[in-house]
This record gives structure tokens, C-alpha cells and sequence, in this order.
């Protein structure tokens, strides 16, 4: 965690605080690209690009020493080195080449002078993030889906023995050691070079940056940093598969990973895409899937390498996959994404609600019946229709039936989500559609757990998780 006055974390870009944030520090992290929503519209992105150009204009108006950026695995340009952001061939992802030219921006600025020397650098993690904070990626939307049985099912063709698919990940830990050393080496000081006679190229590999040049017996300056202008591979070092990464934090929370299912790539990426659209035409706040995560569950990609962050400021992934992955199961736990059980009614319920639905649509319109229950419907419609009079009454009256067990089903779905029960609430919705009042009276148990636990810790007391 970062204290005192020295360092300064800036996420997002809102012009008020900008300048109240860069006053004083001499190191800024704009993390902005990591906040930037799985489909951003356009306004989104160029309120992103203005941003990241109003922190360098305040960085370098408050003599701000250091700018670390977090880039994006998008504009990966090269395994062994780093060149520059460059854009992947025939690339249509908006949000990749905002962030590449985000980059380049604040590569550009490294060596600026006004009034102290600004050095940047870009940190580029690799495209799966986890941990104990992450949000809004793609672990987080791949458990919301679990309810619907997502444990049980498989995205694109099987797996050879080798694994497959292997992607790189970098656990959120490694990921914040990474930017303290990069912002450390940006700010530390460089020996001074002392050449009579000689030109020195203050900002000399600094990407894109105009060079300084001075001349003149005995000068002096101070050499950039060896990592300013640069953008550097962030990763944990060991690319994984990623379905079956997502297999071991599920078996952590104690859900089935046996697959039923195997759902080929093609739909899987339109699913994806509806789920996009649905968020473009403003139905829903935020995909539950985006086809960024699918072309990363079943598309091998270039893996790439610590050795550069390492070799030019130290950095070396100190949570192990083995511990990340311990430590994520623990957050999301606490986080109330562990399994869930739907609490069953009494077994005289499962017979005698759904029967009488049966017997009500059989009143109302007729179906098929079997030879042993034909008197009992006959007996629903005599009786219907004796209390009703009309057989559209009767019909009405079922759809009327149906709609509460439709209206007490979505309210015992939005219950169970509220209570952190994510993955439990679409077996709510079933059952309580299927029997009613009995599942609704049970639902409603973990809405008072819920509120007592809120009181709880109110009054400082121990937070316990509904339903636990």
C-alpha cells in the first residue's frame, strides 16, 4: 500500500483532481487503461486518450519525476524486446489501438523538461489478471455465469495432453511490485557523467523522446534511468491454459468441474457478441461476456518474457501460481462467490404446487394426460368452471397464476444475488417458479440473515456471510 506524500496513485482522468494529485509527488501511476470497461463506446476512449495527455501536461507542470503507465497486453510488440507500441496486423479492436496510442503518448514525454525531467515508462500486463481486487475481468465474469452451469462446460475443441491453449497471467500482487520498482528506478538518481569536451545525449533510448544535447569542457549531466521511455512484458513468468486455471479456482470454491458440455468456438463468440450488444444498446451496464474472453480461453497466443523488467528494474514475480492461486480462492470466498446450496421446501410441496399448476393448465387449455389422471382433470374443469363460470375466466386465471410464479421467481433471483448467493440464484428462480410461496418464504431467510449480518457489522460486530 502506498503512504505518506511521496507516492501518489491516480486512477481515471477527471481534470478537477489532476492537478491536486500530481502537486507534491514525485511519482504517478495512471493505472487508467486497467479501468477502462471490457466495451467501451467511443466516448469512453477519447475521454481515456484526453486523459492520459491532461496527467502528462500536469506532470510535467508540477515536476512530477516519474510516470509509470499500465499499458495493455494488446500492443505486445515483441517477446524478446520492445520497440515502441506498435498495433497488431489487421487489429479492429478500438479499445487496443486507443491504448497503444495512450502509450506512445507517454513514452513520447519521457526526457521533458518543465521544470524538473519527467522519465516514463509503460508497464503492458499480460492479458489475464486475477487476484484478491479484480473486479471487473474476465475470472469475475466468468463466475457469474456458474449458476447457469458454466462448471460444467467446455469453450472450443479439447485439449491435447500438452495443455492446449497456454495464455500468460499475472496475479494483481505481481502486478503492483512491479509498478513500485518500475517507479523506484524511474525517480532513483544516476551516477553523473563528467567527459571534458565530450556530448552527452541526455534521454539517449528513450523512446521517441527529443535528446538533449550539451557540449562543453567539464559537463555534467544526469543519465536517464534505464527503464524510462521503455514498455515492458508484465507476467507471473508460467503461461497457463486458462480454462484449466479457471477449473482449479472453481474446485477451490467447491463447485464440479467435470465437463457435460462442449460448446464449439463459433458459438461461444456469437453468445459473446449478443452479450456486447446488449450492453451497446444500454439493456444491460456491463457484458457478462465479451469475445476478448473467449479468443482468450481457445487462441494460442505469443507468451513473452520477464527478463527485460527484470534486468532494468529487478522485477521478479514473488507470488508463485501455486500461492495466487490460494490467495484468490480466499478473496473471492470472503467475497461471497464460494458455492451455494438452494434450500429445499418440504417433499409434499414438490407434489402437490406443480400438480396443481398441471391441473389448472389442464382446466384451462386442454393437453396431453395420462389415462390414470384423466377423472382428476376432468374434476379441475368441472370444478373451474362451476366457480368461474366462463372458460376464459379459467384461462385467465391461469395466466394470472403463472405470471406470480414468474414475478416470485425474478424476486427470489434478485434476493439470493443481493445476499452474495451469485450462483445459487438461478436455482432460486426455478424453484420458486416451480413451487412459489414455499421457496419464496425460504428465500426470504437470507434477506433477514442478510440484514442482520449489515447490523452486525454496524455495531462492529463480526461480519458472517449469509447463508454460510
Amino acid at each position: 500500500m502506498l503512504t505518506g506524500s511521496q507516492f501518489k496513485l491516480l486512477i481515471g482522468s477527471d481534470p478537477c483532481v489532476i492537478s491536486q494529485v500530481c502537486t507534491g509527488a514525485d511519482t504517478v501511476y495512471l493505472l487508467s487503461a486497467l479501468d477502462l470497461p471490457p466495451s467501451p463506446n467511443d466516448s469512453d476512449l477519447q475521454a481515456f486518450t484526453a486523459g492520459v495527455s491532461r496527467v502528462i501536461e500536469c506532470c510535467l507542470e508540477c515536476g512530477v519525476e516519474g510516470l509509470v503507465f499500465t499499458s495493455s497486453s494488446s500492443v505486445f510488440s515483441s517477446a524478446e524486446k520492445a520497440q515502441g507500441p506498435t498495433e497488431h496486423e489487421g487489429e479492429d479492436d478500438m479499445k487496443a489501438r486507443a491504448v497503444a496510442r495512450a502509450e506512445a503518448r507517454v513514452l513520447d514525454a519521457s526526457g521533458a523538461t518543465s521544470p524538473s525531467r519527467l522519465h516514463t515508462c509503460a508497464l503492458r500486463p499480460a492479458a489475464f489478471v486475477y487476484g484478491t481486487s479484480e473486479k471487473d475481468g474476465p475470472l469475475h465474469r466468468a463466475l457469474s455465469w456458474v449458476g447457469w452451469g458454466l462448471d460444467r462446460v467446455a469453450v472450443g475443441p479439447k485439449c491435447p495432453e500438452d495443455g492446449g491453449v497456454k495464455v500468460d497471467m499475472v496475479h494483481l500482487d505481481n502486478l503492483a511490485e512491479a509498478h513500485l520498482l518500475a517507479g523506484a528506478r524511474l525517480k532513483k538518481k544516476r551516477a553523473e557523467t563528467d567527459a571534458p569536451n565530450a556530448m552527452v545525449d541526455v534521454g539517449a533510448d528513450v523512446g521517441g523522446a527529443a535528446a538533449e544535447q550539451r557540449r562543453g569542457p567539464g559537463s555534467k549531466t544526469e543519465a536517464a534511468p534505464a527503464c524510462a521511455g521503455k514498455a515492458y512484458d508484465v507476467t507471473d513468468g508460467q503461461p497457463r491454459n486458462p480454462q484449466a486455471f479457471l477449473d482449479e479456482i472453481l474446485d477451490g470454491l467447491g463447485f464440479a468441474t467435470s465437463k457435460l458440455l462442449r460448446v464449439p468456438t463459433t458459438v461461444a463468440l456469437l453468445a459473446a457478441w449478443v452479450a456486447e450488444l446488449l450492453c451497446k444498446v444500454g439493456i444491460t451496464t456491463a457484458p457478462a461476456l465479451t469475445r476478448s474472453d473467449i479468443r482468450g480461453l481457445t487462441e494460442a497466443r505469443r507468451t513473452h518474457s520477464n527478463a527485460r523488467a527484470q534486468r532494468d528494474f529487478g522485477y521478479v514475480p514473488r507470488v508463485d501460481p501455486a500461492a495466487a492461486i490460494k490467495r484468490t480462492v480466499e478473496s473471492l470466498k470472503r467475497d461471497g462467490w464460494a458455492r451455494h446450496r438452494v434450500r429445499r421446501p418440504a417433499l409434499a410441496y414438490w407434489i402437490t404446487n406443480p400438480g396443481g399448476i398441471w391441473l389448472v393448465t389442464l382446466a384451462a387449455f386442454g393437453g396431453p394426460c395420462p389415462a390414470f389422471a384423466e377423472p382428476l382433470a376432468r374434476s379441475a374443469g368441472h370444478v373451474g368452471l362451476r366457480l368461474l363460470k366462463e372458460q376464459s375466466t379459467v384461462r385467465a386465471v391461469c395466466i394470472a397464476v403463472y405470471l406470480v410464479h414468474v414475478l416470485e421467481g425474478v424476486y427470489a433471483f434478485r434476493v439470493a444475488r443481493h445476499a452474495g448467493h451469485r450462483d445459487a440464484a438461478p436455482g432460486w428462480f426455478a424453484q420458486t417458479f416451480l413451487l412459489g410461496f414455499p421457496s419464496v418464504f425460504l428465500v426470504n431467510d437470507l434477506k433477514r440473515a442478510e440484514s442482520t449480518s449489515k447490523r452486525s457489522t454496524s455495531d462492529g460486530g463480526q461480519t458472517k456471510t449469509p447463508g454460510s
